[in-house]
C-alpha cells in the first residue's frame, strides 16, 4: 500500500460529458460503483454501496470498523475496463478521503487510503473497530463523508481523448456517514418573519414542523422534515450553558418528535387500509430506523414488525419511549438541578 503522505492533486471532472468524450469511463464508474464499504459496529456489520448512506447513533460513529470491499468479480472487471483503455494496473491509484462537514469554515479533509489498483485485492481494512482515527472521523454530530476515488497517480503521455494527466479522477463516488440521533438528524432552521409569511403563519408562531413529502420512505430525514424554531430563541439557545441548553433544546425537540411518531403512525395506518402496508426491514426508513433504535432499550425483545404494529396501534406509548432515549429523563433532572444550584455537577 503507497504511504499516505505521498502527494496526489486530484483534477476535477466537472466539465461536461460533451466535453469528456472518453465512453469507457462511464464503463469504468459503473463497474467503481459495485464497491463498498464494510462497516462493524454495536449491532454487527453492514455493507454500504458507494452512492449509498449509513445511520448510525452518534455514540458509535467515531469508534466503528471501516473496510474497503469488492468482489472478486468486480475487482476482475474493473482492472479488465482499465486495461482496456490501454492503462497500467500500476498506473492507477483507489485513494479514499474522509471529509468533516462541520459548520467550521476550516473543514477538514484527509486521505486515510491510497492503494494501488494492481494491490488490492478486493478486502483492505481502514479503521479496525475502537482503533485511532483522524480528527475529521470523529464528528458524533454531523457525521462525515468519505470520498472513493479511482486516479491516474502517474503522468502519461498526451493522446488525444484518453486522461494522460496525473491526478486525473477516472471514477469516484462517496459515502455518508451520518448520525440517527434525533437532535443532529433535524437541526432547526430559523423561523424569521420571511418565513413566517411565506408559511402563512402568525407573528407569535415559535416553531413549526413542515413535512414536505411521504415521511416513512425517505432515506433522509432533512430532506422531507424541516423544523424551524424562531430565530431569536435559537441565537439565545447558542449562548446558553449547557445545562439551560439541554431544557432550551427539548422544548422544541419534544413537539417535533410527537408530529413525527402520530403523522409515522397516521401513513403506516393509511397504507395498510389501501392494501399496500409498508414492510420495515430496519434500513429502508430513517424516521422508522430513527424511531426503532430509540425504542430498544425499553423494548429490547420488539421485531421491526411488532415496532410497526405498536406504531400504529399504540403511537402514544412509542412516543413516551422515543422521548425517554438517551437516559433523557437523568439529563433533564440533572439539568434542572444544575439550574437550580442544589448540586454541582460537572457540565458535559
Amino acid at each position: 500500500m503507497s504511504e499516505l503522505n505521498t502527494q496526489l492533486k486530484f483534477r476535477s471532472r466537472s466539465e461536461g460529458r460533451t466535453l469528456r468524450p472518453f465512453e469507457d469511463l462511464d464503463n469504468i464508474q459503473e463497474i467503481f460503483e459495485q464497491l463498498c464499504l464494510k462497516v462493524n459496529y454495536q449491532f454487527g456489520e453492514e455493507d454500504v454501496p458507494l452512492g449509498g448512506s449509513i445511520d448510525l447513533p452518534s455514540r458509535y460513529l467515531p469508534t466503528i470498523g471501516i473496510s474497503l470491499f469488492a468482489s472478486e468479480d468486480c475487482v476482475i472487471m474493473l482492472r479488465e475496463a482499465c486495461l482496456k483503455l490501454d492503462f497500467q494496473l500500476d498506473q492507477l491509484s483507489i485513494a479514499l478521503i474522509a471529509h468533516d462537514p462541520g459548520r467550521s469554515p476550516v473543514r477538514e479533509s484527509e486521505l486515510i487510503l491510497l492503494i494501488g489498483l494492481d494491490e488490492f485485492d478486493g478486502l483492505i481494512t481502514l479503521f479496525p473497530r475502537d482503533s485511532k482515527r483522524p480528527r475529521s472521523m470523529m464528528n458524533g454530530f454531523d457525521g462525515y463523508s468519505i470520498d472513493v476515488h479511482l486516479v491516474l497517480n502517474t503522468q502519461l503521455q498526451q493522446v488525444p481523448l484518453k486522461p494522460w494527466l496525473r491526478g486525473t479522477i477516472l471514477a469516484a463516488s462517496e459515502v455518508r456517514f451520518s448520525t440517527n440521533d434525533f437532535s443532529s438528524s433535524l437541526q432547526p432552521r430559523p423561523l424569521t418573519d420571511e418565513i413566517r409569511k411565506s408559511k402563512g403563519l402568525d407573528k407569535e408562531s415559535w416553531i413549526y414542523v413542515e413535512i414536505v413529502d411521504d415521511v416513512i420512505d425517505t432515506h433522509a430525514l432533512n430532506e422531507v422534515i424541516l423544523v424551524w424554531v424562531d430565530d431569536n430563541f435559537l441565537r439565545s439557545i447558542s449562548l446558553m450553558k449547557a445545562s439551560d441548553k439541554i431544557i432550551a433544546e427539548y422544548v422544541f425537540i419534544t413537539p417535533t418528535m410527537t408530529t413525527l411518531v402520530y403523522e409515522a403512525s397516521k401513513e403506516l395506518a393509511q397504507k395498510s387500509a389501501d392494501g399496500d402496508p409498508f414492510i420495515f426491514d430496519g434500513s429502508n426508513s430513517a424516521l422508522l430506523k430513527m424511531l426503532f433504535i430509540r425504542c430498544q432499550k425499553f423494548a429490547k425483545d420488539w421485531s421491526y414488525e411488532q415496532f410497526t404494529n405498536q406504531l400504529m396501534s399504540d403511537p402514544q406509548g412509542v412516543l413516551a419511549r422515543c422521548l425517554s432515549a438517551g437516559k433523557m429523563k437523568a439529563t433533564l433532572q440533572n439539568a434542572v438541578i444544575r439550574m437550580m444550584g442544589d448540586l454541582d455537577v460537572d457540565e458535559a
